[in-house]
């Protein structure tokens, strides 16, 4: 960016920031009378409930690009890969808002494959405004983002659907992508496509994709209850204790104690990172609230879904054993 030029930033998505990517929405001149408030409805369910991902990247505070995915389950991306169609972000939104759909995890599932086979990973929509005075730094900010929100996440594979001739030069320039099918969506004023491609961890390596870094993971030691990872989160944003407890609509000594289990846990789990700590303060103090910090922005699973640690074993130990099946029982050349 040129001294002078505009200031590009990137915020996560949010139920509160979610509207302003409406003007943006991907495909949504096709999309039926109050299909895309229905659309946003389920979308700001998902981020709600920590079933969904995104961010926002705004030029001098405007909105310009946006990304959002979800996760959707092992049968339904089977479906949808056998049987290509347009919107499969607006099917999965629709389908957030109905109790009996089965096409999205639930946090318990997204948990579960986050520890053992890993994610289908679906951006649910995505935006680029192509008059923004610097798209080259707005592009590159959505894809920072994009690796920043799934650090932690363990992917199997992405799908993504791209609309209009613009994101879908950029897909194809990229080749970061297998294309699975483009659609013409029949739109009465200007001519509208979109494009479907798909990656996953095996075709990155092979292809030596940029997205590799997508798929990089590594499992979780510490094991934090959720309340505790909340607590992390926002103490990554920086604050006082004080500032930590407005955040969180907690008392102080709530925050606290918080702070102290934190501590007793990862003292018990990964006393080495207290090695250089005077043993009279190991498991308490500023000091050690620094050294835990500095672990999770290292390895950010610790702040992703995940089942409790017996389950969480019992998971990995099935996938390494079907993983060893799969390949012992290869044709033999």
């Amino acid at each position: 960016m040129e001294a002078g030029g505009p200031h590009v930033d990137a915020v996560r998505l949010t139920p509160h920031n979610l509207p302003l990517c409406a003007p943006l929405w991907g495909g949504r001149e096709t999309y039926a009378a109050n299909e895309l408030s229905l659309v946003l409805e389920g979308a700001g369910l998902l981020l709600t409930e920590g079933r969904a991902l995104g961010a926002i990247v705004r030029e001098d505070g405007t909105p310009r690009s946006f990304g959002m995915t979800t996760f959707a389950t092992e049968e339904f991306i089977s479906d949808y890969l056998g049987n290509p169609h347009p919107h499969v972000g607006r099917r999965l939104l629709l389908d957030a808002r109905n109790p009996d759909a089965k096409s999205i995890l639930t946090l318990a599932q997204i948990a579960e494959r986050n520890v053992a086979q890993g994610l289908q990973v679906v951006v649910a929509n995505t935006a680029f405004d192509t008059a923004s005075r610097d798209p080259d730094t707005v592009l590159g900010q959505l894809i920072a983002a994009f690796l920043e929100v799934h650090r932690g996440y363990r992917i199997a594979r992405i799908v993504n659907e791209v609309f209009g001739a613009a994101a879908m030069l950029i897909v194809r320039d990229s080749r970061c992508y297998e294309i699975a099918r483009v659609f013409d969506l029949g739109h009465t004023g200007e001519p509208l496509e979109s494009l479907v491609g798909t990656l996953t961890r095996e075709q990155a390596a092979a292809w030596k994709n940029p997205l590799l870094a997508m798929f990089a993971y590594s499992p979780p030691r510490l094991f934090f209850t959720p309340a505790e990872q909340h607590l992390i989160a926002e103490a990554l944003a920086g604050g006082t204790d004080a500032t930590l407890s407005a955040r969180l609509g907690i008392p102080r000594s709530a925050v606290k104690a918080r702070w102290t289990r934190i501590q007793q846990r990862v003292a018990r789990t990964a006393p080495e990172l207290f090695a250089d700590v005077p043993l009279p303060h190991r498991g308490r103090g500023v000091q050690t609230r620094h050294l835990i910090l500095n672990y999770v922005r290292q390895h950010p699973s610790e702040l992703t879904p995940y089942p409790s640690l017996s389950v969480a074993r019992r998971l990995r130990a099935s996938t390494t054993r079907s993983r060893v099946i799969s390949i012992d029982q290869r044709p033999r050349e």
